[in-house]
């Protein structure tokens, strides 16, 4: 099946590649296939490792957001996450929280333990396109093709800035490992630098 997105496990031994036709997990050190997960009845858009390695969360075009558990490959927990081509899921550095961004201008913030929804978050006037998670937890960024990137405060949804792109689509984001600074990739061809603590151009 067409290749839509992969992730590596946190040991690096395991590939979890995105599909249309499901999850392949493969052994890295051989490059065989181990298995092959075919729980969504769409194509398959986004795969995320927890921070331990043991979940593997995935969001498909079928509008749902499956938990898997790595070694046995059956469902923890399925979501409706409203999965569109653009699609991201991500777990949180403490594996707590599972984030999911789609072709819509929510940000959806999961409870992994449960499965229940923890938080909706919105600000974006046009289609999510990317986000990440700072390394301590505490921030989330996203950034759309309403040309904005926004910085929020997990725990709370509390919206800290606006950051415009100069009318560009901003396609990326990804926090600097230290969490001080904040790159955004944009059509224009541009890559920005942000200030995160005063969400100012660097």
């Amino acid at each position: 099946g067409g290749i839509a997105g992969a992730a590596y496990s946190p040991d690096s031994t395991l590939l979890a590649i995105a599909s249309n036709i499901g999850i392949w997990i493969y052994d890295v050190q051989s490059g065989e296939p181990l298995a092959l997960l075919t729980g969504h009845t769409g194509g398959v858009k986004s795969v995320a490792f927890s921070p331990d390695g043991t979940l593997l969360a995935s969001g498909s075009d079928d509008d749902r957001i499956h938990l898997w558990d790595v070694s046995t490959g059956e469902i923890h927990h399925t979501m409706l996450g409203h999965i569109y081509e653009h699609c991201n899921v991500l777990f949180s550095p403490d594996g707590q929280v599972l984030a999911n961004a789609s072709d819509e201008t929510r940000i959806r913030l999961w409870d992994v333990k449960t499965g229940d929804l923890h938080r909706t978050i919105e600000g974006h006037t046009h289609w999510v396109l990317n986000i990440a998670i700072s390394p301590d937890g505490k921030l989330l960024a996203s950034g759309g093709d309403d040309n904005m990137i926004h910085l929020w405060e997990i725990s709370t949804g509390r919206h800290l800035h606006a950051l415009s792109a100069d009318w560009a689509d901003v396609y990326s984001v990804a926090f600097s490992p230290d969490g001080q600074f904040l790159a955004s990739g944009s059509i224009d061809g541009m890559i920005r630098l942000w200030d995160v603590k005063t969400g100012t151009l660097n």
